[in-house]
């Protein structure tokens, strides 16, 4: 799914899935190269939804969320950001972290401080 504006950004990040944005630019190898490793492992998890924004197209995304390199994954549940992974990002560490906030989607506590939504 592409985001092709903050409305679409914000409608997006609703609901109780684990909510993943991959930033990035179309002219950047690394971006373009990175992505369908990030794809290959969401799809396999039911419980995590994608988007992937262009800043060539949506260029307030940068400030939004203040992207200062590309790309960045975004990773949230219930508009909260976990998680924040920028340029070379291990496969490995991102699965693991995901993997992590599963309990979330099912009303659970992963940091003591925390309340379940």
């Amino acid at each position: 799914m592409f985001g092709k504006n903050m409305d679409d950004i914000h409608d997006f990040l609703e609901g109780n899935k684990i909510k993943i944005l991959y930033i990035g630019t179309m002219f950047c190898s690394t971006c373009q190269a990175l992505f369908p490793k990030v794809d290959e492992i969401v799809k396999n998890l039911d419980f995590v939804d994608l988007m992937r924004v262009e800043i060539d197209e949506v260029r307030e995304v940068a400030s939004v969320f203040q992207v200062l390199s590309a790309p960045t994954i975004l990773v949230f549940h219930n508009k909260k950001e976990y998680f924040r992974f920028s340029r070379y990002t291990r496969m490995e560490e991102f699965s693991e972290k995901i993997l992590t906030l599963k309990p979330l989607t099912e009303g659970k506590k992963i940091f003591s401080d925390e309340n379940p939504s």
